[in-house]
């Protein structure tokens, strides 16, 4: 039955092994400031066949506590037989095909912002839809503009302007039309210049346009336009151009 209980994920806490016990304890707080002791318990030998078993049945035991305290990070869960779902920070979650969740729960991710998309990431700089791919392509696209969606039935290759051209505008566009933006309103002169820009194959393709104030809007979906034109010349040329190489 889907969705699934929530299981798995990493704990909070640490476990200190010592010759005959180990010792887990579960806080809450900055490390080394304002921490809060939870929970602890003691695993001895005598309880276990030997000390790894100790350790592993400690690190079982704050899972359960981390989960207990809503600490635990990366709980999963099958949405159907192929895809998983992972939570993240925020209370954001990423859906992934469920034969690459060994190689992901060996990380720690998190939901990352970038340019008003989220990601799922891990460290600094490890985005969750390379690991999913391999690192196959040098830029992966998200066909339906989810960052989080991870499936592979949801990625691409981004090369040849693929990802630039499935982009959307950003949150903070000035005239909510990808590519287009107004340049500058030249008070007193009744007209405005606007600009269409994209970058293809890291060059950027720039037009500007000064236009009366009262066809603005009507420049401005015909900038929009220009620039989905425009790009899609460039990919069918770019293909084009390649498959001539490979003859």
């Amino acid at each position: 039955m889907y969705p699934s209980q929530w299981f798995g994920g990493h704990r909070m806490g640490n476990v200190r092994r010592e010759e005959a016990c180990a010792y887990a304890v579960l806080t809450k707080g900055t490390r080394g400031v304002d921490n809060i002791t939870l929970a602890k318990k003691k695993f001895s030998t005598s309880e276990y066949a030997n000390i790894d078993d100790a350790c592993n049945a400690a690190n079982d035991w704050l899972l359960d506590k981390s989960v207990e305290h809503g600490l635990a990070k990366n709980r999963c869960r099958y949405l159907s037989e192929s895809v998983i779902e992972m939570q993240l920070t925020g209370g954001h979650t990423t859906t992934f095909d469920s034969d690459v969740l060994e190689n992901l729960r060996a990380m720690t991710w998190y939901a990352k912002e970038t340019c008003g998309i989220l990601y799922a990431a891990s460290g600094q700089s490890r985005l969750m839809h390379r690991v999913v791919t391999s690192n196959e392509w040098e830029c992966v696209d998200h066909i339906d503009h989810d960052g989080l969606n991870n499936v592979r039935s949801n990625l691409r290759d981004g090369s040849n302007g693929i990802n630039q051209f499935n982009q959307r505008a950003q949150v903070n566009s000035s005239t909510g039309i990808l590519g287009v933006t107004i340049a500058t309103n030249r008070c007193g002169t009744g007209r405005t210049r606007v600009k269409a820009q994209f970058q293809f194959r890291g060059k950027l393709v720039i037009r500007h346009a000064t236009v009366p104030n009262e066809n603005l809007d009507a420049s401005l979906v015909y900038a929009g336009e220009w620039v989905k034109k425009r790009k899609a010349r460039l990919m069918m040329m770019a293909a084009t151009t390649s498959k001539r190489r490979a003859r």
